[in-house]
């Protein structure tokens, strides 16, 4: 008998977080709108540490899937890729 506990997120990127599943996905949705960090503090009962660990796995997720499509496309010789702002928003923009 292996002591191994499986969760939702086994397996996942976010397998290393030990939080209710509804307060990710409510991290989540407030990142998809661009809530920045500090203010998400004011929402739901995470320290600000975790929200932002929780935003840089995100953004690792959306960085390896879309390097794994790049590589399923066989594209070859230069690709250009054009900034993209997660989580919060530009000052002045």
């Amino acid at each position: 008998m292996c002591n191994y506990k499986f969760n939702d997120f086994t397996g996942t990127y976010l397998s290393k977080l030990n939080i209710p599943i509804n307060e990710i996905a409510h991290i989540l949705y407030l990142f998809v709108l661009g809530v920045l960090g500090y203010r998400m503090k004011q929402y739901i009962e995470v320290s600000l540490k975790t929200i932002h660990k929780i935003f840089t796995i995100i953004r690792q997720a959306i960085y390896d899937q879309a390097v794994a499509e790049l590589k399923e496309a066989n594209i070859s010789g230069e690709v250009e890729l054009d900034e993209t702002m997660f989580g919060g928003k530009r000052a002045g923009k």
